[in-house]
């Protein structure tokens, strides 16, 4: 486990009500147990690579690069249901995104990465969630959905242990047997999930490819996704996903790569401050709470670099959509202009002209 943690345990003991005798043989975690007996971050970073890699290759692999006849504004009107998944960039972006050959792989696995990360997370919709919808709803109940939320020492402890005893009870997506019952209704919302994206990128499929082995690895994914979701569920740490775009995540993907790319271009917003990358996959924070000098005070630790396009045509194409909002949204001079009152009788006497003569050539006729 992070040295983080293991300092959590010395100035907050296990309550005493939460305590378990060492004769007794009952399931009742303390914090130490947890600690103990608690997913690895180490299995936990393996896990959420190994859903990166699985999206890209799906991507990939079941998507073609041809030029659609599909307009991007029909692309935002299937986006438009899924808007609250989308991060950091409007629908009509995001379609521009998927319709370019050029950054429409990326724009895809984004797409998938967002929509399965957003219900693995404890703020996640009851209805498309991939975690227990009951311990959702009992988050709700709590106040522990909300990302504004400040949390005490002792309430932030009392979480993990509530979600100690949670993690252990609640059916399992793989392993365990559970009751069946429990288990179809995850596996339906898994269904449902895999619905949706292969809905939404329906005008991208490579139809050389099989549609059932495409939706059998689809399905793959959203169910490894859900393992991830249970893993920081039940894990000691505090877990979440970065979507923002980093300058240093960039040069260090390119110092790896022995990119010849100058840093004065890893720029992650365009002059007018917005976002101007594209995240396929965002970086995986660790959070931890540490008692220092008496002041308890949250860390966080990046354990995983986001996988990002930084690519000009990301850049040009977000410049472009943004370019031609700003004008259809800007009133032009004429229309923010008062109508003359003389004009406006004239179009009113010239329409009253118009149907009088077509009154008396009906009646002619």
């Amino acid at each position: 486990m992070g040295s983080g943690m293991s300092r959590l345990v010395t100035p907050t003991p296990t309550p005493t009500h939460l305590q378990r005798s060492a004769h007794t043989k009952s399931v009742i975690f303390t914090y130490e147990d947890f600690t103990e007996n608690a997913p690895d971050d180490e299995k936990i970073k393996r896990e959420v690579t190994a859903l990166r890699i699985g999206i890209i290759d799906y991507t990939r692999s079941y998507h073609h690069e041809k030029e659609i006849q599909t307009t991007p504004e029909y692309v935002e009107k299937t986006l438009y249901e899924e808007g609250d998944t989308l991060v950091r960039l409007s629908s009509l972006e995001f379609a521009h995104l998927l319709c370019d050959t050029r950054t429409r792989e990326s724009a895809i696995a984004s797409l998938i990465s967002q929509i399965l990360l957003q219900n693995i997370q404890f703020c996640g919709t009851r209805r498309h969630t991939l975690l227990s919808p009951h311990a959702i709803g009992m988050m709700r109940e709590f106040g522990l959905t909300d990302e504004k939320a400040q949390l005490t020492e002792e309430a932030e402890i009392a979480f993990l242990q509530w979600r100690a005893v949670s993690a252990y009870l609640l059916p399992k997506i793989q392993g365990r047997q559970a009751d069946p019952v429990r288990i179809k209704e995850r596996l339906e919302r898994v269904d449902r999930l895999v619905h949706i994206v292969d809905e939404i990128l329906e005008p991208f499929h490579n139809l050389e490819r099989n549609g059932s082995e495409r939706l059998q690895n689809l399905k793959a994914i959203v169910m490894r996704a859900a393992v991830v979701g249970e893993m920081i569920f039940g894990s000691p740490s505090i877990w979440d996903f970065d979507w923002r775009a980093s300058r240093r995540d960039l040069r260090d993907r390119d110092k790896y790569n022995k990119s010849e790319k100058p840093l004065s271009k890893y720029e992650t917003q365009d002059e007018e401050g917005k976002v101007a990358v594209l995240v396929r996959f965002p970086g995986l924070m660790q959070k931890h709470i540490e008692s220092v000098d008496e002041d308890v005070i949250t860390r966080a630790k990046r354990q995983l670099r986001g996988d990002c396009d930084d690519s000009t045509a990301v850049f040009d194409i977000l410049k472009q959509v943004r370019q031609f909002s700003k004008q259809v949204n800007t009133p032009s001079k004429q229309d923010q202009e008062p109508a003359r009152p003389e004009a406006s009788d004239a179009m009113s006497a010239s329409s009253h002209s118009h149907s009088e003569r077509h009154r008396v050539r009906r009646q002619r006729g």
